[in-house]
C-alpha cells in the first residue's frame, strides 16, 4: 500500500480532531489521543512534502486560525 499524500494526511488529521503545525522546522501534531501507526508512517514517508504544504498553503498550521464565526479555516486546501 502506498503512503497517503500530504492532503490525505491533513484530511485524516482533521477528521480525527487533530491539528498540525510547523515548529522549528518540525511537524507537531496535537489531538485527543496518540496517532495510529499507519498515519505516523505516512507522515514520516511524506515529511518534506507535508512540511512544504503546511508552510506554503496553510501558513504553517492546519486547520488554520478560526474564522469570524469561530470555525477553523480549512478552505486553503
Amino acid at each position: 500500500m502506498e503512503p497517503r499524500t500530504p492532503i490525505q494526511i491533513l484530511r485524516c488529521l482533521d477528521l480525527g480532531g487533530y491539528s498540525a503545525r510547523m515548529v522549528g522546522g518540525r511537524i507537531e501534531t496535537r489531538g485527543p489521543r496518540p496517532l495510529a501507526e499507519p498515519l505516523v508512517a505516512d507522515i514520516k514517508a511524506n515529511r518534506a512534502a507535508l512540511a512544504a504544504l503546511l508552510e506554503e498553503w496553510c501558513g504553517g498550521e492546519y486547520p488554520g486560525a478560526p474564522q469570524a464565526d469561530g470555525t477553523p479555516d480549512t478552505e486553503a486546501l
